[in-house]
């Protein structure tokens, strides 16, 4: 079952110093030094596949910090030196609105049967429902009405909306906040003591499918683009708030990765891009993408008499993933910031 917490302030608060705080300290470590290719230095095989006597042993990062799902960012925590000034934001509230948060993710949560996701099942969503949600809580706010924030549905594929919501700085850096999703992942109610697809609140507990992947992160993104319409702060970075269809999915053409394509991520250029969807984990900072790529490995026949004269195509895998494993921790070890907010690499 998925459930959620309320912690007033923290998040609110999170994302406060994000903006005010966090963008001169991200420039500053996430364009590190050292980062070179250093291809050449290393052999492109290692000595021991020739022998194929022992698998690969993983090779943990004993030098990063543990973690569990169960931590939590301490209070204390900065992104800088110095604490955030909300001084410096006259009128913009450094607490959630919990009345506010826990209306709008009920909205959004009334809509959570037809956002379910899975394509091979044969299930699709109609995200524009969510969407639309975000859109009307946001249109008093929004620059058709006379306010600041620029709304625009981004709809690719008929009902599969994506929703960027951007707040104008004076300058063309920016933050951005991208990845919330209108999608969750099916639930069968049978197997829930509560109603997946209608918000429950027992306390600071919070009941239903979505509350914390992704609806949830939705909601909370939604006030605080309601804060910035209703303060109206000047800021030197834009900010950019982007809403994705398709994450459950994986569907192409739909969501995040046309966003991209139709050039609609292009200012996010322009400074750090935080990724918000995080179910039950830490916050992580993240450098780079993905690729994907397969490793073939061939083998020999031999008889089981001469197993030596054999090659046994597991075990060269196995030396191949070692080395490509201690390679990459090798080329990206921990970040000695992370230590600073708990945050895992």
């Amino acid at each position: 079952m998925s459930s959620g917490c309320i912690e007033v302030g923290a998040c609110s608060a999170l994302l406060g110093a994000l903006f005010m705080k966090g963008i001169d300290y991200a420039q500053e470590h996430f364009d590190r030094p050292g980062r070179e290719n250093s291809l050449a230095k290393v052999p492109l095989a290692s000595p021991a596949t020739k022998y194929m006597t022992s698998p690969a042993k993983h090779r943990f990062r004993e030098a990063a910090p543990s973690y569990s799902s169960e931590a939590k960012v301490s209070a204390d925590a900065k992104l800088t030196a110095e604490p955030a000034d909300f001084g410096r934001l006259p009128g913009f509230s450094k607490d959630l609105d919990k009345a506010c948060y826990v209306e709008v993710l009920r909205k959004l949560m009334d809509e959570s049967k037809f956002l379910q996701n899975n394509p091979r099942l044969g299930i699709h969503p109609q995200e524009k429902r969510a969407a639309q949600v975000v859109i009307k809580e946001l249109e008093a706010y929004s620059t058709k009405a006379g306010g600041p924030l620029i709304v625009e549905e981004l709809e690719y594929v008929p009902n599969r909306s994506n929703l960027k919501v951007t707040y104008k700085g004076t300058t063309a850096s920016t933050i951005s906040f991208v990845g919330s999703h209108f999608d969750v992942v099916p639930a069968e109610p049978e197997q829930w003591s509560k109603d997946p697809f209608h918000l429950t609140v027992e306390d600071d507990n919070l009941y239903g499918r979505g509350t914390t992947d992704c609806l949830g992160h939705v909601a909370l993104l939604t006030c605080f683009l309601r804060e910035l319409g209703r303060t109206k702060p000047k800021l030197k970075r834009s900010i950019v708030v982007v809403f994705i269809a398709a994450e459950e999915g994986a569907e192409k053409n739909v969501g995040v990765d046309k966003v991209l394509e139709k050039g609609k991520l292009e200012e996010a250029k322009n400074g750090p891009v935080y990724w918000v969807d995080s179910a039950d984990s830490n916050p992580c900072c993240g450098t780079a993408g993905a690729i994907s790529w397969s490793l073939k490995c061939k083998g020999r026949l031999f008889h089981s008499g001469f197993p030596n004269k054999a090659i046994n195509s597991i075990e060269m895998a196995q030396e191949a993933m070692g080395f490509l494993q201690e390679r990459f921790y090798n080329d990206f070890p921990p970040l000695p910031e992370e230590g600073l907010y708990s945050f895992t690499t």
